[in-house]
């Protein structure tokens, strides 16, 4: 395989490996001269101190992105009133204040592998602790078969999946630090953090503010607000990804037949030929989905 390289020379390897991870590139490009925040990570939130414009401010998500940005918020010297906007308006849930390992028990295959969505929900539900202060084991204890569970899976199951149960998993699997949630339920409480939950439609953004269209079940509406910041993650679509794009339109690369992925192998080769083998990585099936 010849590796082409901007910085004007190339490399010659007998394989490689796509292992890509996450970049903010695939988040989107940053809306300059707007109130419109895209660039989350590296926003300086203690400016917002001395600027008396902005007294109202929508986080678009409730994820780990989201917490970061509402959290920092918090923390910051900036007294304003906040608002949290998505579709299950639910916080990921805090990681236990200890974490006994003699709790965790690793769940059998042959409960979870190859059952559909709902078996799987319902089995997990009657795993010892679920429904109590036990849930995070009884989570951690699919860690080893999420992989297996999802290629398993028919199309019409993971789309099932991905609508009915995708928020639900991400709050119990995706935890945050305690004191954060604790943060965060204080200003609930006391009315500086509203949860709305309602699906984002749009958003109309100036110097001055956002316009955010909004979507709480059939009933369509917006809200104004002075800043927001959008914390939806990274999105995973192959068509981000300028190496992916060239890769899949030469024919080196094979669609896993949906914008999120590339097929590979059972050995996670995506290209196999005389000049050598090019394997593709992810920790998530978005980058590397198994043929069928």
């Amino acid at each position: 395989a010849l590796l082409r390289l901007a910085r004007a020379f190339d490399a010659d390897a007998r394989d490689a490996v796509l292992a890509i991870g996450n970049t903010l590139r695939a988040q989107e490009e940053p809306q300059t001269g707007t109130r419109l925040v895209t660039e989350v990570w590296g926003y300086d939130y203690e400016s917002l101190e001395n600027n008396p414009a902005i007294k109202n401010v929508a986080v678009i998500g409730s994820g780990l992105t989201a917490l970061d940005s509402i959290t920092s918020l918090l923390k910051s010297s900036w007294q304003g009133k906040l608002a949290c906007i998505s579709g299950s308006a639910q916080l990921p849930k805090p990681h236990p204040l200890s974490y006994e390992k003699e709790k965790l028990k690793a769940a059998p295959p042959g409960d979870f592998v190859g059952k559909r969505p709902s078996q799987i929900m319902k089995t997990l539900r009657s795993l010892p602790g679920a429904r109590g202060s036990d849930w995070p084991y009884a989570i951690d204890s699919l860690r080893h078969l999420t992989q297996d569970m999802w290629k398993n899976l028919s199309p019409q199951d993971r789309l099932r999946a991905s609508q009915r149960y995708f928020n639900l998993w991400n709050i119990h699997r995706h935890r945050c630090d305690p004191s954060i949630r604790g943060l965060a339920d204080a200003a609930i409480k006391s009315g500086r953090l509203r949860m709305i939950k309602a699906r984002c439609t749009g958003l109309q953004a100036d110097e001055n503010g956002v316009t955010v269209s909004l979507q709480q079940g059939k009933t369509p509406g917006s809200e104004r607000f002075d800043l927001v910041f959008k914390c939806i993650g990274v999105n995973y679509a192959v068509a981000n990804n300028p190496l992916l794009t060239k890769l899949l339109n030469k024919r080196i690369l094979k669609s896993a037949g949906n914008p999120y992925g590339i097929a590979v192998d059972g050995r996670f080769r995506a290209h196999e030929s005389e000049g050598g083998i090019i394997h593709a990585l992810g920790e998530k099936e978005q980058t590397a989905t198994l043929r069928d």
